[in-house]
Protein backbone atom coordinates (compact mmCIF):
# COMPACT_ATOMS: atom_id res chain seq x y z
CA UNK A 1 0.00 0.00 0.00
CA UNK A 2 1.39 3.63 -0.72
CA UNK A 3 1.74 5.83 2.09
CA UNK A 4 0.51 9.22 2.38
CA UNK A 5 1.78 11.92 4.41
CA UNK A 6 -0.75 13.93 6.51
CA UNK A 7 -0.05 17.36 8.34
CA UNK A 8 -1.89 17.45 11.07
CA UNK A 9 -2.15 20.29 13.00
CA UNK A 10 -2.02 20.85 17.02
CA UNK A 11 -4.17 24.03 17.83
CA UNK A 12 -2.50 26.61 20.51
CA UNK A 13 -5.14 29.31 20.42
CA UNK A 14 -8.50 29.08 20.51
CA UNK A 15 -10.20 30.45 17.44
CA UNK A 16 -13.62 31.51 15.91
CA UNK A 17 -14.04 33.24 13.14
CA UNK A 18 -17.01 35.56 12.73
CA UNK A 19 -18.10 36.21 9.43
CA UNK A 20 -20.96 36.18 6.67
CA UNK A 21 -21.20 34.47 3.27
CA UNK A 22 -20.84 36.25 0.70
CA UNK A 23 -18.36 38.19 1.71
CA UNK A 24 -15.04 38.39 0.02
CA UNK A 25 -12.58 39.05 2.36
CA UNK A 26 -14.40 36.69 4.49
CA UNK A 27 -13.37 33.94 1.76
CA UNK A 28 -10.08 34.65 1.63
CA UNK A 29 -9.78 34.47 5.24
CA UNK A 30 -11.44 30.48 5.35
CA UNK A 31 -9.31 29.49 1.99
CA UNK A 32 -6.13 30.40 4.01
CA UNK A 33 -7.74 27.77 6.88
CA UNK A 34 -7.96 25.16 4.62
CA UNK A 35 -4.94 25.73 2.45
CA UNK A 36 -3.20 25.40 6.43
CA UNK A 37 -5.67 22.68 7.25
CA UNK A 38 -7.26 24.48 10.27
CA UNK A 39 -10.39 23.57 11.16
CA UNK A 40 -12.34 26.21 13.71
CA UNK A 41 -15.12 26.69 14.37
CA UNK A 42 -17.08 29.66 12.12
CA UNK A 43 -20.01 32.02 13.08
CA UNK A 44 -22.23 33.78 10.76
CA UNK A 45 -23.18 37.01 11.97
CA UNK A 46 -26.29 37.05 9.74
CA UNK A 47 -27.75 33.69 9.84
CA UNK A 48 -27.24 34.01 14.05
CA UNK A 49 -28.31 37.06 16.17
CA UNK A 50 -25.75 35.27 19.16
CA UNK A 51 -22.86 35.29 16.97
CA UNK A 52 -23.57 39.35 16.26
CA UNK A 53 -24.03 40.03 19.94
CA UNK A 54 -20.98 37.98 20.66
CA UNK A 55 -18.90 40.02 17.72
CA UNK A 56 -20.45 43.85 18.90
CA UNK A 57 -20.38 42.61 23.00
CA UNK A 58 -16.57 41.81 22.71
CA UNK A 59 -14.76 43.34 19.36
CA UNK A 60 -16.95 46.37 19.63
CA UNK A 61 -17.34 46.61 15.44
CA UNK A 62 -20.15 45.14 13.32
CA UNK A 63 -16.91 44.13 10.90
CA UNK A 64 -15.98 40.74 9.51
CA UNK A 65 -13.48 39.00 9.26
CA UNK A 66 -13.09 38.63 12.75
CA UNK A 67 -10.92 36.29 14.09
CA UNK A 68 -11.54 35.94 17.86
CA UNK A 69 -8.05 34.59 19.25
CA UNK A 70 -8.21 33.12 22.76
CA UNK A 71 -11.22 35.59 23.36
CA UNK A 72 -9.50 38.74 21.62
CA UNK A 73 -10.75 40.17 17.88
CA UNK A 74 -8.38 40.50 15.39
CA UNK A 75 -10.18 42.59 12.16
CA UNK A 76 -9.03 43.07 8.82
CA UNK A 77 -8.63 39.82 6.36
CA UNK A 78 -4.67 40.71 5.58
CA UNK A 79 -4.00 40.81 9.21
CA UNK A 80 -5.86 37.61 9.83
CA UNK A 81 -4.28 35.99 7.14
CA UNK A 82 -0.36 37.44 8.12
CA UNK A 83 -1.52 35.80 12.12
CA UNK A 84 -2.17 32.56 10.69
CA UNK A 85 0.65 31.83 8.88
CA UNK A 86 2.80 33.42 11.46
CA UNK A 87 1.54 31.03 13.59
CA UNK A 88 0.36 27.99 11.82
CA UNK A 89 2.24 27.83 8.71
CA UNK A 90 5.04 26.30 9.68
CA UNK A 91 3.79 24.42 12.34
CA UNK A 92 2.37 21.50 11.06
CA UNK A 93 3.92 18.18 11.17
CA UNK A 94 3.87 15.65 9.36
CA UNK A 95 2.34 11.96 10.30
CA UNK A 96 2.57 9.15 7.64
CA UNK A 97 -0.52 7.16 7.48
CA UNK A 98 -0.80 4.02 5.21
CA UNK A 99 -3.48 3.28 2.66
CA UNK A 100 -5.08 6.63 2.90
Amino acid sequence: MAKRCIFTIEMAHNLVLYHYEGCGPCRRVKDTLRELGLEIEWRDIHQSEEALQELLTVGKLQQVPCLFIDGKPLYESSDIIRWLREHYGKTATPALTSGI
